[in-house]
């Protein structure tokens, strides 16, 4: 069986349904703890009666659900009572998103709405965050082998090389690592009793693509896109829902039974997910692209 595209994931706003983002976001600053924009905002597809929004922001996605726009009869469509409820359960042991807001002013969007915690059902957070990437490249394509990259320097770890820009670059990934933990589990890298990061250079030409794989043994991994072609060129990554891991060896024709997350990479994008997490790479179409695979390992003893 497959799925519906057409009902699955997002949309751009429907232009009926269009509002002003830079007064929801000065809304959310102000009625929303630990709020911080710049916010994107995205309609899902399918059918509601009351249209029904993602609201991204560079640490956090939330959900909005409105009043749709319109003469509506006085009980219809009441996000109100949808808010209420939903708040009560936040003090039970039924799993429902997390209330934060209910706004009854028409002129924030046009009509009333309420904010809840963005869910994802598929039950591995994927971090996402960008880094400047320029001073690295050039320190790449100046002082590495391009036409080797693949043979000479994969199994080394690049953190080993003392160059002032493979300094700064693992001090950022060291803080990328850190933020993650600290949004997804509550700790910091030095709560455990030490780390090793070990990171390596791949250079992908023409034609190239990359077998699903996890990164077994590490606690956390990255992949750091310094230098990306256009987003027509192919090169996708996508993870596997861990929960098909179960079948892994034994039969992956189960897999499409799975939900899969697919990311197309642009220069200083880099991704963030736990180690087990199964991913492969599409075939990518253009000449050039240069990754940097980091992977965390965190020691108790």
């Amino acid at each position: 069986m497959e799925l519906d595209d057409e009902n699955i994931g997002t949309m751009p706003v429907l232009e009926r349904h269009v509002f002003d983002i830079s007064t929801l976001e000065d809304y959310m600053n102000s009625n929303i703890e630990g709020f911080k924009g710049p916010i994107t905002v995205e309609e899902f597809k399918g059918g509601q009666s009351n249209p029904t929004y993602k609201v991204s922001s560079p640490n956090q996605a939330y959900v909005l659900r409105r009043k749709p726009p319109g003469k509506l009869l006085k009980s219809a469509h009441a996000v109100d009572r949808e808010y209420k409820v939903i708040t009560a359960l936040n003090e039970t042991d039924v799993p429902v998103p997390k209330s934060y807001a209910l706004c009854e002013d028409e002129d924030i969007i046009g009509t009333p709405f309420y904010i809840m915690e963005f869910k994802d059902l598929w039950p591995t957070v994927v971090g996402q965050g960008s880094f400047d990437s320029m001073d690295l490249v050039n320190h790449i394509l100046t002082n590495m082998d391009m036409n080797n990259l693949q043979g000479e320097l994969n199994g080394f770890n690049i953190f080993e090389n003392d160059s002032e820009e493979l300094n700064q670059f693992k001090e950022f990934a060291y803080k990328a690592f850190n933020d993650y933990l600290m949004s997804t589990v509550g700790k910091q890298i030095e709560d455990w009793n030490g780390h090793t990061m070990k990171g390596w250079i791949t250079g992908h030409g023409e034609d190239y693509n990359m077998t699903i794989h996890n990164h077994s043994g590490a606690h956390l991994s990255a992949v750091f896109y310094a230098m990306a072609a256009d987003q027509n060129s192919g090169g996708d990554i996508v993870f596997t829902d861990p929960r098909s891991n179960a079948n892994r060896g034994y039969d992956d024709w189960f897999d499409p039974m799975f939900e899969q997350y697919k990311h197309t990479p642009k220069t200083g994008d880099y991704l963030i997910f736990p180690s087990f997490t199964y991913h492969h790479v599409n075939p990518y179409f253009s000449r050039m692209r240069i990754c940097i695979p980091v992977d965390l390992y965190l020691h108790r003893n």
